[in-house]
């Protein structure tokens, strides 16, 4: 059994642009246990089938000496899975802990990059158009049993980055993903809708430069409208007689963390101005 746990995505209070120089580094969960454990494994094989197939040729030579070269043959037999099979997992073993060696995730005031073996990958914070963060708690028998996070950037022209739940203190690096990246995506939001444009989170909600659109009625950003998140679910209430107004899943809320920015810190417009 498990539920989607917003806490994380409801955390936001003023949004200022980033300008923290300092580098976060986060490397794969168990990763000196996967990099050590496949090298030594390796090794050891490797060692092991060498010394095996060693002994058994010392065995079949004296068996010839003894027996003659009938012999020859069953040991052969022994012998070459031995070898064709042992020694090159040993080496594809270790050949994986030293392709995956510098495996992590490198965060820093311009962007994330990606190592994951030969493969780098660097993503400014500047291009992201949209964020997603699906967190799930798997709980069985009423307790928490396990976390995992998956979330999406994309910038808005086929380009997307997903980040898995394969990184350890995952809680503390989706913060600090969103915390990097957040100010650039409500930075292009608010002039988006400074230039009359929408921003459509579901067929059923769109925010426009006057406010937040519910089922084709206009509430405006002044309102101070907040959402709630109950049991997975997204819902706006009517600030005079608490009705609800609008209430869907989170799965399928697009850039949720850029809707509740936006519920968070309303924008401003002066009307009398247009956007440069």
């Amino acid at each position: 059994m498990s539920d989607e746990n917003p806490k994380l995505s409801l955390q936001y209070h003023s949004v200022q642009p980033n300008t923290d120089p300092s580098i976060n580094i986060f490397l794969p969960k168990d990763h000196n246990l996967k990099r050590w454990g496949l090298a030594i494994l390796g090794g050891s094989l490797i060692l092991a089938v060498s010394v095996s197939s060693l002994l058994l040729i010392l065995r079949t030579y004296t068996s010839i000496l003894r027996h003659g070269r009938a012999v020859l043959l069953k040991n052969v037999m022994l012998l070459l899975p031995l070898v064709f099979i042992g020694i090159p997992v040993g080496v594809l073993l270790i050949l994986w802990a030293k392709e995956h060696w510098g495996d992590r995730l490198i965060l820093n005031d311009r962007g994330l990059i990606l190592k994951n073996g030969k493969k780098e990958r660097f993503w400014r914070w500047e291009k992201t158009e949209n964020m997603d963060t699906v967190i799930t708690n798997t709980q069985f028998g009423g307790s928490s049993v396990g976390t995992k996070v998956k979330l999406m950037l994309d910038d808005g022209n086929q380009g997307k980055l997903l980040v898995r739940n394969r990184y350890e203190n995952i809680s503390d690096l989706v913060e600090e993903i969103r915390k990097r990246a957040l100010p650039y995506i409500y930075k292009k939001a608010i002039h988006k809708l400074a230039c009359n444009e929408e921003i459509i989170f579901h067929p059923e909600l769109t925010a426009r430069k006057e406010g937040i659109e519910i089922n084709n009625r206009l509430i405006p950003w002044a309102d101070g409208t907040k959402p709630q998140v109950k049991n997975n679910n997204f819902i706006i209430q009517c600030q005079k007689d608490q009705e609800p107004l609008f209430k869907s899943n989170l799965k399928k809320i697009e850039n949720l963390d850029l809707l509740l920015c936006l519920f968070e810190n309303p924008p401003k417009f002066n009307h009398s101005s247009s956007p440069k």
